[in-house]
């Protein structure tokens, strides 16, 4: 497959971008200033569809495709026609900074699994949370370790946060460097229990809603 690839000038996107590597070393306690991320622009959905390699659901948008360096989103122009969501330019700020998210998390961690933490991570760390219903339960999350799903993104960025406040950013950092020797869900259940103290189950989350939800 080909593409045509040029360069382009947006000031719009390239403020959210900077604003996203800011609070993304922030988040995560590097300094990512080589090799910069890039960012791809796709006209249709046709085109990432192609990209993708298989077909994707409307509400996809965006993704980093397992690649170190880069991220491929819908273009503005097209958002609305070619996906499911309405666009403003928060939502594009914060999708673009949780698919670089994806890109910082890599840089301790390559693989995709537990998934509930991986995109609670990029949920977490984007801002997406502003823009989500308050949860009433946690009841899901926890059994997307393989599974993926619009489920997915539900309670995920919500459980990240919950812990994040518990126990601080160290602790999340150390779960995520941590799960390069993990390769089962047992074995992230043991070694998430010996981070945080507690197993992990809905109801401790569930009794922490409303100190921080």
């Amino acid at each position: 497959m080909i593409f045509d690839i040029k360069s382009v000038e947006n000031k719009k996107i390239e403020k959210f971008y900077k604003e996203a590597i800011k609070q993304l070393n922030e988040f995560y306690m590097i300094n990512w200033n080589r090799n910069m991320p890039r960012i791809f622009l796709i006209q249709s959905r046709k085109e990432f569809d192609i990209l993708y390699g298989e077909k994707t659901k409307d509400w996809v948008v965006g993704t980093s495709l397992g690649d170190l360096g880069s991220v491929y989103l819908l273009k503005p122009e097209v958002y609305e026609t070619e996906s499911s969501h309405k666009y403003s330019d928060k939502e594009y700020e914060y999708l673009l900074r949780h698919e670089i998210s994806h890109l910082y998390s890599r840089i301790f961690y390559s693989k995709y699994v537990p998934k509930w933490f991986m995109e609670g991570i990029a949920i977490y760390s984007s801002g997406q949370l502003e823009l989500k219903g308050k949860i009433k339960k946690f009841e899901r999350f926890i059994d997307f370790y393989h599974q993926g799903g619009s489920g997915l993104y539900d309670e995920s960025g919500f459980a990240v946060m919950i812990l994040d406040k518990e126990y601080g950013r160290e602790k999340i950092l150390e779960l995520l460097k941590s799960l390069n020797d993990i390769d089962n869900e047992e074995k992230f259940n043991k070694v998430f229990k010996k981070i945080f103290g507690i197993e992990l189950e809905y109801d401790w989350f569930n009794e922490r809603i409303s100190k921080y939800i």
